[in-house]
């Protein structure tokens, strides 16, 4: 059947006028339901003359007592073995006693070590500094990926001295490279750089800032495509701290941020500009004076935000890029407590301060609102409830289509096996630098131990790696693990798995990867490898990994499954080509699905699988999804960015019987190079085309609020 154009349904426009739902003295108080049921047919398909939206009262207990979603890391060490870090105490001499100003010696390691992939240690104690700590070279040069961890963070602290007169802490950066203008040199040179800013990590630590420190943040942060600040607690003073997590560089995000506790400063996590897109999960703010989360412009998506404060949690707000003037932000908030709030605030401030500009984006589910008088400030409308449940600033889809239920989530395993006299280190098995290491590498996977360590380095391997039950955790603390010459992945009509995972049941212990730059050296045969193959029904989770190639002879597949995968978790990866064919339920939380364009070829393909997304972003002017026979896809906040490559035949996300819940933007520099077709669906023979126009305007790109079909 000839594909027709789709007819967007707009629930909601920028001129409609939402009725305030009042909350029973009954259902005041009631948490939200645990996943949204289907919204009754009056709201998905309203009559013509429809200018309301009601936003029904919570029903039943919110999902782990009242979004308590979070595992709380914070009393757990993580330690790591002798070798395998910088301890900045022993190798830099730092006092860590809260009076000693450690400010020279933590430069001086983060200079010597970032660009180098190595992880800055801290053991336990009060590092205090009086001056930004910088991701540059010794030359004032920005630097990249480096990692700084400390063995928990509440015993572990970095902090900034009172009456500074510095703008943060700790400062992350990207170099400056060749191809960038003189211009492009100047200004991210000043600014500490951005856009390649990869494999920027913060883990298990404490960054504060004491009083007298208005103007400061506990952390200026930038990272591309790969990035994560996890388990962290950000502090300021009384008085002190612009903001707790500061993104409002130019190219911000991908990244992933979770677990995060913030207390304190006028906002908690401020983050702008319209190319940039974060993914938050389990993040706790509370004490703020302006606003717990800000997003200027940009794309993001939140899962389990718990905000304890009088002022409003979320501010989606208007923001600027270049010669595309205002843009607004497109925010994707589920599975949240917003509380604590004044009567005369509202929790969700949706919109910018100019209206002649489109609109913000947003979509809210599962969120509690205690305290406020007002769930969420649209555009100027009020709309009042104890508890919001599917509300979209704007709806769109096929006229008939019924939203599928919310797929229910679970947590990504983290590793746990902390007793480091059970870890093998692969250098102890043979390993010689520049050598072909697989040997060694499957000697380390067969030893019997819970975890495999990969010291930071260069490992070159040819073929297959098996991964056996009792491999628990696989840590590559951010090493290079590229295929060099050989045979085994010279085909690509035969596919073959670097790692191999295989046997085990549902119920063993799960399998987390964690930390690898992978890819193919310059002689490398790569175009039949599959760098992880799924073949066992326990859980695997792969995560803080990117893959780059040298070859020349064709695309790696990153991920690949069989009949006997069930459940797989991905957080903070960019790599593309993945092969969901088998697996029941992928949760995939910043992903990153960038690779070489194939005509035709779509990055994920995904066939009766529960697909679960927070946070998507692709460059490029690719496909991105193909869900075909019954997958059900849920997509919460995301940014496309096509760049400047003339728009592709095919659309972005196409669904063949399957169903979609989809939040997310298109950033375009400029309208004539974005997505002709955005998404195609054929269900039941019958098939639509939403195309780029139909959707509300964000500079030259879009904002899709809530598509449903």
């Amino acid at each position: 059947m000839r594909p027709k154009v789709l007819k967007i349904v707009l629930l909601l426009t920028a001129a409609a006028t939402l009725t305030a739902c009042q909350p029973t003295n009954d259902e005041v108080g009631k948490p939200a339901r645990t996943h949204s049921s289907h919204p009754s047919p009056s709201t998905v398909q309203p009559s013509p003359t429809s200018t309301s939206t009601p936003i029904p009262a919570g029903e039943g207990p919110i999902s782990n007592d009242e979004a308590e979603i979070a595992i709380d890391h914070s009393a757990v060490d993580t330690p790591y073995p002798g070798g395998t870090v910088v301890d900045v105490k022993k190798e830099y001499g730092l006092k860590g006693d809260g009076r000693t100003d450690d400010s020279v010696g933590l430069q001086r390691a983060m200079s010597e070590n970032a660009g180098k992939d190595k992880t800055l240690f801290f053991s336990p104690g009060v590092y205090l500094t009086t001056k930004t700590i910088a991701e540059r070279d010794s030359n004032g040069n920005p630097l990249n990926r480096v990692a700084i961890a400390g063995l928990n963070r509440d015993t572990t602290e970095i902090r900034l001295a009172p009456n500074s007169g510095q703008s943060a802490t700790l400062s992350w950066c990207s170099p400056v490279h060749g191809r960038m203008s003189a211009a492009e040199k100047a200004n991210r040179a000043d600014s500490c750089g951005s856009m390649d800013a990869f494999d920027n990590y913060l883990f298990n630590i404490t960054v504060s800032i004491a009083e007298g420190n208005p103007k400061a943040a506990p952390i200026d942060y930038v990272a591309t495509n790969t990035g994560m600040i996890r388990n962290v607690i950000l502090r300021c003073a009384p008085g002190s701290g612009n903001a707790g997590l500061r993104a409002t560089r130019l190219g911000v995000g991908p990244a992933m941020v979770s677990n995060v506790k913030i207390e304190g400063c006028d906002v908690g996590i401020d983050q702008g500009t319209m190319t940039t897109s974060l993914t938050y999960e389990h993040i706790r703010c509370a004490g703020q004076r302006v606003t717990c989360l800000r997003c200027q412009g940009c794309s993001i998506g939140v899962r389990d935000l718990k905000s304890d404060n009088a002022v409003p949690a979320v501010i989606n707000a208007d923001g600027k890029f270049g010669a595309n003037g205002e843009t607004l932000g497109m925010v994707a908030i589920v599975d949240s407590v917003l509380q604590g709030g004044a009567p005369q605030n509202a929790a969700i401030v949706n919109g910018g301060s100019r209206t002649t500009y489109s609109k913000g984006g947003m979509y809210v589910d599962n969120v509690r609102i205690v305290g406020y008088r007002t769930a969420i400030l649209d555009r100027g409308n009020k709309i009042a409830s104890s508890a919001v449940s599917d509300y979209a600033s704007t709806r769109y889809g096929p006229r008939s289509a019924r939203p599928a239920p919310r797929i229910p989530v679970e947590e990504t395993p983290q590793c746990r096996d902390n007793d480091v006299s059970k870890w093998a280190n692969v250098k102890d098995y043979g390993y010689v630098r520049g050598a072909d290491s697989t040997k060694a590498i499957q000697r380390a996977l067969d030893s019997g131990m819970p975890v495999v360590i990969f010291p930071q380095d260069y490992y070159v391997v040819t073929g297959r790696l098996t991964v056996s039950p009792h491999v628990h955790c696989i840590i590559g603390m951010s090493s290079r693990l590229m295929i060099g010459r050989n045979e085994t992945f010279d085909d690509d009509r035969a596919k073959q798995p670097l790692f191999d995972v295989v046997g085990g049941a549902s119920t063993d212990s799960p399998l987390v990867v964690d930390r690898f730059t992978l890819g193919g050296t310059s002689t490398g045969n790569t175009r039949g490898a599959v760098l992880f193959r799924n073949d066992t029904p326990r859980p695997i989770a792969l995560q803080n990994m990117t893959v780059i190639s040298a070859a020349k002879d064709g695309e790696m597949t990153f991920y690949d499954d069989t009949p006997r995968a069930q459940t797989a978790f991905v957080e903070d990866v960019a790599a593309g080509n993945w092969s969901i064919l088998h697996t029941k339920n992928f949760y995939a939380r910043q992903l990153d699905p960038e690779a070489q364009f194939v005509a035709g070829k779509s990055m994920i393909t995904a066939s009766s699988a529960n697909l679960w997304i927070l946070g998507l972003k692709l460059e490029g002017m690719r496909n991105v999804l193909d869900a075909r026979n019954g997958t059900m896809v849920e997509l919460i906040g995301g940014n496309l960015l096509p760049n400047n490559v003339q728009p592709t035949q095919g659309c972005a996300i196409q669904s063949d019987q399957s169903s979609l819940r989809l939040s997310f933007a298109v950033t375009a520099f400029e309208p004539r190079k974005s997505y002709n077709s955005v998404i195609c669906s054929t269900r039941d023979g019958t098939s639509s085309v939403a195309k780029g126009q139909d959707f509300a305007r964000r500079g030259a790109g879009i904002h899709v609020s809530f598509f449903a079909s």
